[in-house]
């Protein structure tokens, strides 16, 4: 019989985290509580392309904040990314969510360099191609996607 929700989440989202894997992966001590089935050995493996898009996301987001605020308030936010267990999550689904998220990071980053351009007199017009660009891919990533092309 499976115990009810409450008691089995704190187990389920620690051994689903990303954390968990790459620590004891190397002594096969895994461990995955899913769907209250308990099964050790051989783990699933999250998809090549989702953890590098997360981690180029982090990166864009850090830049963005150390543009627009400081080195400070860009590491602390860089931390608690990295310690939200949701985005671990979204980044072992296989699901387009690091990639959208890089995406948007990338394009809103585009745009304060293009703002700032404009600003100091300069021309914005790589910044808003490169904009352009990263707005298209995001539109052929997810298509709900579009009103914020719009929004932008």
């Amino acid at each position: 019989r499976r115990p009810p929700r409450s008691t089995l989440f704190p187990y389920t989202t620690l051994f689903r985290s990303f954390a968990f894997f790459v620590l004891l992966r190397p002594f096969r001590l895994f461990v995955l509580l899913r769907d209250g089935l308990v099964a050790s050995g051989r783990a699933r493996l999250p998809p090549p392309h989702a953890f590098p898009d997360f981690l180029l996301a982090v990166f864009v987001n850090f830049r963005l904040a150390q543009l627009l605020f400081d080195r400070k308030i860009a590491l602390l936010t860089t931390a608690l990314v990295l310690l939200a267990d949701q985005f671990w999550q979204f980044s072992l689904s296989g699901l387009p969510q690091m990639l959208i998220l890089f995406l948007v990071s990338g394009s809103l980053g585009c745009l304060a360099k293009a703002v700032i351009n404009q600003i100091n007199g300069r021309k914005p017009y790589l910044w808003l191609g490169i904009l352009g660009l990263l707005q298209g891919a995001l539109a052929l990533t997810h298509p709900i996607s579009l009103w914020l092309s719009g929004a932008t």
